[in-house]
């Protein structure tokens, strides 16, 4: 049996935080790290937006993604969605980066190097699958880990995946750090 580097990189994470809606824009207004195809979902201590639903998960379009904003559509590589109101509240995105997406057959690990971490870090990983082809991309794995890490090194279980998978990184709470990683594959 022989690993093939799938991929691998550094990511520095966007820790959740307030984002700002204006009616009528899909401008979405946050200080954040994104890459088109990253995910995010959203709270509010009021009311959403009109056309945004707690809890949904959204994809980061390219479209408008700066460092200081972006949009979201309801698919990946979707339409822009605009808000059809201002909501009410304070508005806290919770983005969740994709580190690896792999659609060959085959066995994967993801391995994060954690040792940035420091107390208050919050990081969840997650690993994604889809079971038959046209199915739905649904969770695999997740590994939540807090504070500064004795053990650092994060290593994922196998995940056996014929259609395709997808790693990610989502940091609730702390200061954003940079993870490096790799995703392995039989």
């Amino acid at each position: 049996m022989t690993w093939v580097l799938s991929d691998s990189g550094t990511k520095t994470a966007t820790v959740a935080g307030t984002a700002t809606f204006t009616n009528g824009s899909a401008v979405i207004s946050m200080t954040n790290t994104f890459a088109a195809n990253d995910l995010v979902t959203f709270t509010t201590t009021g009311s959403l937006p009109t056309n945004f639903a707690t809890g949904t998960t959204y994809y980061v379009i390219s479209t408008g993604l700066s460092g200081s904003q972006f949009e979201v559509s309801a698919t990946q590589g979707g339409s822009a969605i605009s808000a059809g109101s201002a909501g009410s509240g304070t508005q806290t995105a919770y983005p969740e980066h994709v580190l690896a997406a792999d659609t060959n057959n085959g066995t994967f690990v993801l391995e994060v190097d954690a040792h940035n971490m420091a107390m208050g870090d919050l990081v969840e990983i997650r690993v994604y699958t889809i079971t038959l082809s046209g199915g739905a991309t649904l969770q695999a794995w997740k590994g939540t880990y807090q504070h500064t890490q004795i053990n650092a090194k994060k290593i994922a279980p196998p995940v056996a995946s014929d259609q395709s998978i997808t790693c990610t990184v989502k940091q609730l709470a702390g200061t954003g750090r940079a993870f490096a990683w790799k995703m392995l594959r039989i």
